[in-house]
């Protein structure tokens, strides 16, 4: 594949843009269950999965973290945080 950007095709282009966008959609989805696990295991008890912690290795906020692990709770049926 041609490292030049501008030596693409246009198909190429879309094909590699649709194939990074895919790729971008499967890693967000394995983020958020990985994400969701370690609620699971801090509501056990399992103190090392804290918001800091998983914001910091999710890249992302810790008030992203707070709403992902409400968002389970409250599908799960579980109060508890």
């Amino acid at each position: 594949m041609p490292e030049n950007l501008e030596e693409l095709s246009d198909e190429m282009l879309a094909n590699r843009l649709r194939d990074t966008a895919r790729r971008l959609r499967d890693a967000t989805a394995e983020r958020d269950r990985l994400i969701q696990e370690a609620g699971r295991r801090r509501r056990e008890g399992n103190e090392t999965w804290t918001q800091v912690r998983v914001a910091t290795l999710a890249s992302i906020s810790q008030q992203a973290v707070s709403l992902k692990w409400k968002d389970q709770s409250a599908n799960s049926g579980d109060t508890t945080e």
